[in-house]
């Protein structure tokens, strides 16, 4: 007698033990991520672990590279998981960079994420810079509140209407473009130029990021259709 052949009740008991799908797995998406092998033995397995594996694990994605890459961490992740997988996710915090050259990319401290958190039947939404990101007029700070609230708004609010709450391939799609709007803004943290080119430059920067962020809607997002 296979697996398979035994009664559905007691192979969920089975799935409890293995060690790929055991709750609160962390654990950072590489290259070329996929599944566990018992995820993709067969249809079946397919469809009774993949949930138990994304609703029990707590993804962190790097999203530097280009959604359109296909070797990148976010596309792997979101073909291999697809809308059955996506929908189960409850724990996932994507990490990025503000677009400046090395090294001073790196010396400067510039990373920032989003985490979204399915918690109580109901979706959390927190950022934030790593390690640290202040600069002198804070506007680090305000494009990641800013970018959190066009998250909110565009994904999370959809997300409560919906039946379980299921987050979808679009909306992760959504909140890395509004990531990598606000990457491609970057804000020197030594910016102290205080005449009116300083001023009328900064504003321009803001402005622009501001109106690109506010234009995102999960209709639009890339891969959109109801992933």
């Amino acid at each position: 007698m296979g697996l398979l052949d035994l009664p559905a009740e007691l192979r969920l008991r089975i799935y409890d033990y293995l060690p790929e799908l055991c709750p609160d797995r962390q654990g950072s998406v590489a290259p070329n991520f996929n599944t566990p092998a018992v995820c993709r033995a067969s249809r079946q397995l397919h469809n009774e672990t993949l949930p138990i594996y994304a609703g029990n694990s707590h993804f962190e994605i790097e999203i530097d590279e280009s959604m359109n890459d296909q070797a990148s961490r976010m596309t792997s992740w979101l073909r291999a998981l697809g809308p059955l997988g996506v929908g189960h996710v409850r724990s996932l915090q994507l990490n990025c960079h503000w677009d400046i050259r090395q090294p001073i990319r790196w010396q400067g401290h510039v990373g920032f994420y989003i985490r979204l958190v399915k918690a109580n039947d109901a979706w959390q939404c927190t950022a934030g810079t790593y390690p640290f990101a202040r600069d002198t007029r804070d506007m680090r700070l305000q494009s990641v509140e800013l970018v959190q609230h066009v998250v909110k708004q565009e994904v999370l609010q959809p997300i409560a209407t919906r039946d379980k709450q299921a987050l979808r391939c679009s909306d992760v799609e959504l909140a890395v473009a509004a990531m990598g709007i606000v990457a491609s803004h970057p804000i020197s943290t030594s910016d102290t130029e205080q005449g009116e080119l300083g001023r009328t430059r900064r504003r321009e920067i803001w402005l622009d990021m501001e109106g690109q962020l506010f234009a995102l809607n999960a209709d639009k997002s890339p891969g959109a259709g109801g992933r």
